[in-house]
């Protein structure tokens, strides 16, 4: 490699006519597992044999992933070339940055495309002459975290050629220091002084810095005598070695003037920290609450250097009043200091986590108790989950216990069941392996959705900037899975695109793959979309002619038209997981826009919609968009409507024409029309749903005079078909549960037969429930019981709940550590605090460490992301608690 490098390299300089005389630093060619002493990296050395078309990984290579990086740090700097190439046929953007001697940060050089085909040669000093210096320099080259991985193959460092000349010293400070020193530069001396009776016989210096790359003799560690009269040398030598300077230090004694108590601790258990005000002289301390202070002598109490304290440190003060120090320094001024102690009744946190699928419920509620409140705490196990016992500091498996507060306590619960959750397999039509029945273009997927996971490439979406850029992406790749030229290097090849964090606005973009409000994906398959985290998109997504697609953890509000609309007969096998769709707070003012919240339709099928949310709409979920539809689908439609939550919405809960539909396990609450819609020769199965607060969770479509025999004759037009009495083929309800507590008792003209007890509610309907499909002859499947629904479905609905983007598997026993997140942390002014699906009676407080709220939020219902102005606390430490109706959580944080 060495001499092909050099080659190389000499015809480069020659290119440029560039002379190099320096002697090489580096010259690796990831051959070796061990990468030579100033190179790393987050990458990983192979000799795996070619990768793609690059056949030149059989000799050896780093593999730097997206957003990885490699970094050299050097002596110097005269030449930096390397030898990298992209993993695929995307270029990769590369940026190339350095930090050389006495900067703070690391500042960008510039950016490198790095493609595929060529030699992949890039003699870095060239691209960017500010790499090169003669001192001391790190060097990072970052794959942005987009595209997909960089491979590195050869790396050459040569030293620069011109160095630095300088031998001064630039500081210089002893132990016990008083003042400035003074550097003179002209005479090479050095002018130290120290406070009278300071010991000088065997000091290190504090701090010693010199010329850039320079050398110092003795050594800056090493012990000397620095009394006065005894001038001390040192001998500098310059990089370049032409520049030596001999520098004498002279110490001199003076007279402190130094006053200060610099630290100050009353007792052990004193709460906060010890507020200390030079220029005032005071000292504030906090007790607890009827503690005995009239007989304490401090637990710490430190001085300046060289003077002295009246009374005298040890001595046993009464502190219920104001106490008065005196310090009186070498020179013989003084300084008053008053030291106040106030007391406090402590409170501590009680900050319990859950492990399983289960809660934790405390009496009293709160999570921030005085000291010596007894907290009792429940643990209730949901669905099969059986409660294994506590840990931290509470022990036993015991489903009560009680603990007392005479300190900050952590307590886990943890939960077991038969049962895991797995988010990474599609429950429902979603997960049908249809055999032969589908063939794109010359790709034949039948199922199951899996969408680009494990994918080479991925795809970031690095805010609003990149709206054109992904929809010309989007357009290349309908090309490619066409089989079209100009595609412009994407290919038909499995990818996953992300989005990171921030709100997308509608874009503007030239490319057909944007258009009515909607980014299209368009007669491609094999994808994933996906957000990072707190990724809200202003417009819709619309899935015609694709296949194996999943879209996932992504929020969609103020969008136009639909949220995400999935259409057309070759569409199949589309999962929609974890996502909102909606509002977070109010409906709509305009009844007509937003319009869907997702919709399925026009012969689309195979389609899992699971763990969404879908809140705040007029129109939620229509599955089959007209009913002169019925040529294109029937037969098709096959759709499931697995663990979501529907919130707060009028209608479509979903509303069926023509397909099959399977509501398995969902929560619907608080809508205010009608929940299913069973019409126009559908078949619609729902199964163990549970219903809160729905005055009409469903009905089958009938003839007018069908449907009048079932509801009554009614002239105030509440109780008819919503869906122009187009007859459905079949509603089967099984297992679904109700509360209807909340709600007014209906007034409204209607069979009083249909109604529930008490008269709040309308009874599940059923059609023909005997001539129904039946869900378990397409897949297999486990539903929860309604009444665990209520409970479950909350704690892992919606976008943002669950981190994707973890290496390790999502079993159930990970899920709850993935509810509560806060960023940053330090925080500086705003404080982000990522939630589960908040309840009812949502807040959060937060407490500084005296157990005193300085701020109380309260939570808007249904949120998941609650953002805190902390800019008018002061710095230090504090406790963040969120709670609502079902689950609470602590943290801690630092302001500053």
């Amino acid at each position: 490699m060495v001499k092909k490098l050099l080659s190389l390299l000499v015809l480069l300089l020659l290119a440029t006519e560039v002379s190099y005389s320096q002697e090489t630093l580096i010259d690796f060619n990831f051959q070796e597992p061990e990468m030579p002493e100033g190179i790393t990296s987050d990458g990983t050395i192979s000799t795996g044999g070619p990768v793609n078309n690059c056949t030149e990984c059989s000799e050896g290579r780093l593999v730097v992933s997206t957003g990885g990086y490699l970094q050299a740090d050097v002596s110097s700097c005269g030449v930096f070339l390397v030898k990298m190439k992209s993993s695929g046929s995307t270029p990769r953007t590369v940026t190339v940055k350095y930090q050389h001697l006495g900067s703070e940060d690391y500042i960008i050089a510039g950016d490198v495309s790095v493609v595929q085909s060529g030699t992949g040669l890039y003699e870095l000093t060239d691209l960017f002459p500010v790499l090169q210096t003669p001192g001391t320099t790190s060097i990072r080259l970052e794959n942005a975290p987009s595209g997909g991985q960089v491979h590195i193959h050869d790396l050459y460092i040569e030293s620069s050629a011109d160095l630095f000349s300088e031998a001064d010293i630039l500081t210089f400070n002893l132990p016990g220091q008083v003042g400035e020193e003074i550097i003179d530069t002209d005479a090479n001396t050095i002018s130290v002084s120290v406070p009278i009776g300071f010991d000088l016989t065997s000091v290190v210096p504090e701090l010693i810095e010199i010329s850039p790359s320079a050398t110092i003799s003795p050594s800056v560690d090493t012990t000397r005598d620095f009394s006065v009269g005894n001038n001390v040398s040192y001998e500098v030598t310059s990089q370049d070695g032409n520049t030596i300077k001999e520098w004498l230090v002279s110490v001199s004694e003076v007279v402190s003037s130094e006053k200060d108590i610099t630290a100050f601790t009353l007792v052990e258990n004193q709460i906060g920290e010890t507020i200390i005000d030079s220029e005032a002289g005071t000292i504030e301390v906090t007790v607890p609450e009827s503690m005995d202070v009239t007989n304490l002598v401090p637990l710490t109490l430190t001085i300046s250097p060289f003077s002295g304290i009246t009374p005298s440190a040890d001595t046993p003060r009464d502190f219920s009043s104001p106490v008065e120090y005196t310090v009186t320094a070498q020179d013989n001024s003084t300084k008053t200091w008053t030291i106040t102690v106030s007391e406090e009744l402590p409170f501590y946190s009680l900050d319990v986590s859950v492990t399983g699928i289960g809660n934790v419920t405390l009496s009293p509620e709160g999570g921030i108790y005085e000291e010596g409140t007894v907290v009792t705490l429940t643990a209730e196990p949901i669905w099969d989950a059986t409660f294994t016992g506590w840990a931290g500091d509470l022990s036993g498996n015991e489903l009560v216990e009680t603990i007392t507060m005479d300190g900050s306590k952590s307590v886990t619960a943890t939960f077991s069941a038969d049962v895991e959750l797995d988010f990474e397999i599609p429950v429902g039509f979603a997960s049908v392996d249809t055999g032969t029945e589908y063939q794109n273009y010359d790709f034949s997927f039948n199922g199951p959705v899996s969408g680009g996971q494990g994918a080479a490439d991925t795809l970031w979406v690095n805010g609003p900037d990149d709206f054109d850029m992904l929809a010309w992406h989007l357009y290349y790749r309908n090309r490619a899975y066409k089989g079209l030229s100009g595609t412009n290097g994407v290919t038909a090849t499995p990818e996953v695109i992300v989005f990171t964090e921030g709100v997308y606005e509608e874009g503007t973009s030239d490319s057909s793959a944007w258009g009515n409000h909607m980014l299209t994906v368009q007669e491609q398959g094999d994808l994933t979309i996906i957000g990072e985290q707190n990724v809200v998109l202003k417009f819709g997504l619309n899935i015609k002619r694709s296949w194996n697609v999943l879209i996932r953890n992504l929020t969609f509000y103020d969008y136009y038209d639909d949220g995400i609309n999935i259409g057309e007969p070759e569409t199949h096998h589309i999962w929609v997981d974890h996502c909102t769709v909606g509002h977070p707070d109010t409906r709509p003012e305009d009844q007509d826009h937003p319009d869907g919240g997702i919709d399925v339709k026009g012969g689309a099928s195979y389609i899992t919609l699971s763990w969404n949310i879908l809140r705040n709409s007029w129109k939620t979920n229509l599955i089959g968009h007209s009913d002169s539809n019925g040529s294109e689908d029937l037969g098709k439609l096959k759709v499931t409507l697995y663990a979501n939550h529907y919130f707060n919405s009028n209608s479509r809960n979903p509303r069926v024409r023509f397909g099959e539909v399977h509501v398995l396990n969902n929560l619907v609450e608080g809508i205010t029309l009608y929940g299913i819609a069973a019409s126009n020769q559908s078949q619609v199965y729902a199964e163990n749903n549970f219903y809160l607060n729905t005055r009409w969770p469903m009905y089958a479509d009938r003839k007018v005079s069908d449907f009048q025999a079932v509801y009554g004759v009614n002239t105030d037009n509440t109780f008819t078909s919503k869906t122009g009495n187009y007859p459905a083929t079949a509603l089967k309800q099984v297992g679904n549960a109700y509360d209807d507590s909340e709600l007014p008792v209906i007034t409204s003209q209607i069979n009083p037969e249909m109604l529930n007890p008490g008269g709040r509610s309308v009874k599940f309907d059923e059609l023909n429930p005997e001539g129904i499909f039946e869900p378990s002859s397409y897949y297999d499947y486990e539903a929860f019981p309604a009444d665990v629904v209520e409970e479950l479905i909350p704690l892992y609905a919606g976008a943002d709940v669950i981190d994707f983007f973890q290496t390790e598997s999502l079993g159930v026993l990970d899920l709850e550590e993935q509810l509560f997140k806060l960023y940053p942390n330090p925080v500086k002014d705003y404080l982000v605090l990522q939630h589960a699906s908040a309840q009812k009676n949502g807040a959060i407080d937060v407490f500084n460490l005296s157990g005193v709220i300085v701020m109380s939020v309260k939570v808007e219902e249904m949120s998941m992301l609650t953002r805190l102005d902390l800019a008018a606390l002061a710095n230090g430490f504090y406790v963040v608690q969120y709670k609502d109706a079902q689950k609470q959580q602590q943290f801690r944080i630092v302001k500053g």
